[in-house]
């Protein structure tokens, strides 16, 4: 249970995809991202310092890097300031993407 677990996080405004990856490959075990509209609803960004990014460039970041330090519990703190499409369309890429490594309750 997740009740087990001390985790320490930090707020912080991500810089960068490539920060990203740097804290998970540190052993980073919570993560919090804001996601905005894309150009179109199919396609909702993750709001960075840097700039916008693609979700799904955040995704594979997550997905390539959560669990090489740490087998650990990765928390994903997603604040969704887009549409209601946009958000749909959130869900389902987190699905997709992080397919076989994501608990959802219920689970």
């Amino acid at each position: 249970p997740l009740a087990h677990y001390w985790i320490a996080a930090q707020s912080a405004y991500p810089e960068s995809l490539k920060t990203i990856e740097e804290a998970l490959l540190m052993g980073c075990r919570c993560l919090s991202i804001k996601c905005i509209d894309g150009h179109s609803d199919e396609e909702p960004l993750v709001d960075l310092q840097a700039g916008p990014q693609s979700f799904v460039h955040f995704l594979n970041t997550v997905r390539q890097n959560a669990f090489v330090r740490s087998p650990y519990p990765l928390l994903l703190y997603i604040f969704p300031d887009c549409t209601g499409q946009a958000q749909k369309t959130l869900s389902r890429l987190l699905k997709y993407g992080l397919s076989g490594i994501l608990t959802r309750p219920g689970n």
